[in-house]
């Protein structure tokens, strides 16, 4: 059985590669570029 120490690292791992993989499908479906409205008000 692992250890606790390896069953940590291993959770926090898995939750950041997550993470990142929700923000990285964010940005190829809306892109980084703000929008004029956002940029630039009304």
């Amino acid at each position: 059985m692992a250890s606790k120490t390896q069953r940590t690292e291993m959770q926090r791992k898995r939750k950041t590669k997550a993470q990142n993989r929700k923000r990285k499908n964010k940005l190829a479906k809306n892109g980084s570029t703000k929008s004029a409205k956002v940029l630039f008000g009304d």
